[in-house]
């Protein structure tokens, strides 16, 4: 029976692109967490009483398929299906709140329309659901990123690589983050390189700024640095033509990281 199951998995794996593998499994988790949610916005409704919630419990179970029709075609349509949360971002969650106040609106108009054919849904529990649904959603892809960004390389410290990125600004702060979230990346930013030194021992989102360009040689030694960053054409070429001579001496590989297009 297991060797049946493995065969037939693997056949319908290879028929299904892998592109819309990921959207199933996306919609099979929210399809989940959609549900789960709903009772929960009831039980929080109805303070967690047994009997009221057996009570009601036929008017979950006739308007849990309204919902959950409601919520995914939305969150379909507005894109949360189509990638993995490694890649969560400020916009995301942002995306997140939308689909969670667009799913709302919908099913206080469905709630409205069907009144009491359905036995009568409490007006909150859909606020209650909405607020559970940012509130879950943004907590787990939140997660993904403190446990891709932070913990595993905690646990994973002998297959990264130690680097400095050069500059002290916001936009190289963001820029560390970027780089921790790729997952072929395997180098982590232990610090920055100030232009003058004059941040030393502030931090940038938890990271450190170590020193100045001229204390390259004595960071990368006590640090265990591998490799420089440096973003196209955030430093003078002379301090450039500094660097380079300086990492050349002590053999320290320097990438240059091109600038996003505008």
């Amino acid at each position: 029976m297991i060797d049946l199951f493995k065969k037939t998995s693997l056949h319908f794996r290879g028929r299904i692109p892998r592109g819309a593998q990921n959207t199933l499994a996306l919609a099979l988790a929210h399809f989940i967490a959609f549900s789960l949610i709903y009772w929960i916005a009831f039980a929080v409704r109805l303070d967690f009483d047994r009997a009221e919630m057996t009570e009601f419990a036929g008017t979950i179970q006739n308007t849990l398929p309204i919902l959950l029709a409601v919520k995914l075609t939305v969150f379909y349509f507005l894109g949360h299906f189509h990638g993995w949360w490694f890649y969560a971002t400020i916009r995301d969650l942002l995306s997140l709140f939308v689909a969670a106040v667009a799913s709302l609106i919908l099913i206080l108009t469905f709630n409205y329309m069907l009144g009491d054919r359905v036995g009568g849904v409490p007006r909150s529990v859909p606020l209650i659901d909405a607020t559970l649904t940012i509130l879950f959603l943004g907590g787990i892809r939140a997660s993904w990123r403190v446990i891709r960004e932070e913990l595993l390389p905690m646990i994973q410290q002998g297959d990264y690589r130690s680097a400095v990125l050069v500059g002290t600004d916001n936009d190289t702060a963001r820029l560390a983050h970027d780089m921790h979230s790729i997952p072929e990346f395997d180098c982590r930013i232990k610090g920055f390189l100030s232009c003058d030194g004059s941040r030393t021992g502030a931090r940038l989102g938890q990271i450190p700024v170590l020193g100045s360009l001229d204390d390259i040689e004595k960071i990368a030694a006590s640090r265990g640095i591998s490799e420089v960053f440096v973003l196209a054409g955030s430093l003078p070429g002379s301090k450039m033509r500094d660097l380079m001579d300086r990492c050349r001496k002590i053999e320290l590989p320097l990438s240059v990281i091109p600038q996003a297009p505008s």
